[in-house]
């Protein structure tokens, strides 16, 4: 009898300590863990690097398993470092803040083998499956997520400037965890 109840103990030890390494965590996404950069080409030789400033946002996971991930960029914060670019930026034709003040990105499918995120991407009211590639480094404490979008997928045209900026955008967001 001794035994049963101590085999049980056992269980019940082992059960509850292998729950609790197993939690969900639900972090928040802000500008003081997280950057989001872009980089496009102007001239077809310069690159033109910038981010936003503002955005908020959740990542849910488990341990190294990345569950969900969802985020809302103010588009009026964008910063090229280059104010005068900035205000033509946030204008029409380019993102036209007044009319479109957020991008939005929402997870529909992760693919924890290819570390592939799949999920929806809305830009000017025009939404369009994107995948990020991801990974965790320094130990569990930063997650990176890239990709690379077609400006053209989301209607960014750009007017006379148009023919002058690539149609690439290279998109990395790096979240401290």
């Amino acid at each position: 009898m001794f035994w049963l109840l101590l085999n049980k103990l056992l269980l019940i030890i082992v059960f509850a300590g292998s729950s609790l390494q197993a939690q969900i965590q639900t972090l928040d996404v802000s500008p003081l863990n997280t950057e989001i950069k872009f980089s496009i080409k102007h001239l077809g030789v310069l690159n033109v690097n910038g981010g936003f400033d503002e955005f908020s946002g959740i990542i849910s996971r488990e341990s190294e398993k990345l569950l969900a991930v969802e985020c809302t960029v103010k588009v009026g914060s964008i910063n090229t470092a280059d104010d005068d670019r900035d205000e033509t930026l946030r204008s029409q034709p380019y993102f036209d803040v007044e009319s479109y003040p957020e991008i939005r990105f929402e997870s529909v499918d992760i693919n924890q083998e290819e570390q592939l995120i799949s999920g929806l991407l809305t830009i000017k009211g025009h939404q369009n499956k994107v995948d990020l590639q991801y990974e965790f480094v320094e130990n569990l404490s930063e997650l990176i997520m890239k990709t690379t979008i077609d400006r053209e997928d989301f209607k960014l045209h750009f007017g006379s400037m148009n023919a002058l900026i690539g149609d690439k955008v290279k998109i990395e967001i790096r979240v401290r965890l």
